[in-house]
């Protein structure tokens, strides 16, 4: 580990203030989730919490339902990036490939989208459905490619599966 002349006191009530310039360059902001780790030799270690390895775990099988259950590819994101996508095809397309300003900016302000992909950056598909998944803060969106327009009947499902997505994460 690397010394860094920071030294923080432990207050009564066991907390330490992590100074501004880390949570800034670590991108940690209030209500973030952090892990402690005690090292063998006793260190302690405090790291965000990197809840996208959480969004893929339990998002994947409900990504892969929605998707059999309307034909169509389903992918998560998180704020940044696509995370995974449920068929072959979609994978190589969109997997580690990082999201638009625009759909950054619907995933932060937690608007919903449905039209055209290159509407939002994207070349996948003649429509998209973007929908930003949330609890307490924002953190990704499930995304949907398509050759036609979206029923009401798809708008439905997906927002059920954001939804259910949303609060199953709110525990993280």
């Amino acid at each position: 580990m690397k010394n860094t002349g920071i030294i923080r006191r432990l207050d009564m009530l066991g907390r330490v203030v992590i100074p501004r310039e880390y949570r800034k360059l670590n991108k940690i902001k209030p209500g973030d989730p952090l892990e402690i780790l005690m090292q063998e030799n006793g260190n302690i270690v405090v790291r965000k919490f990197d809840i996208s390895a959480e969004l893929v775990n339990l998002g994947l099988p409900i990504a892969n339902e929605v998707a059999e259950t309307l034909g169509k590819p389903v992918s998560l994101a998180n704020e940044e990036e696509f995370l995974i996508a449920t068929s072959t095809e979609m994978t190589d397309r969109v997997q580690a490939r990082n999201l638009s300003t625009t759909a950054r900016d619907l995933v932060q302000k937690r608007k919903f989208f449905s039209g055209k992909s290159s509407e939002i950056g994207f070349s996948i598909g003649d429509y998209v459905m973007f929908m930003p998944v949330s609890c307490d803060d924002v953190f990704g969106a499930l995304v949907v490619f398509s050759d036609s327009e979206f029923s009401e009947w798809d708008i439905k499902v997906l927002q059920l599966t954001a939804k259910i997505l949303g609060n199953t994460m709110q525990r993280f």
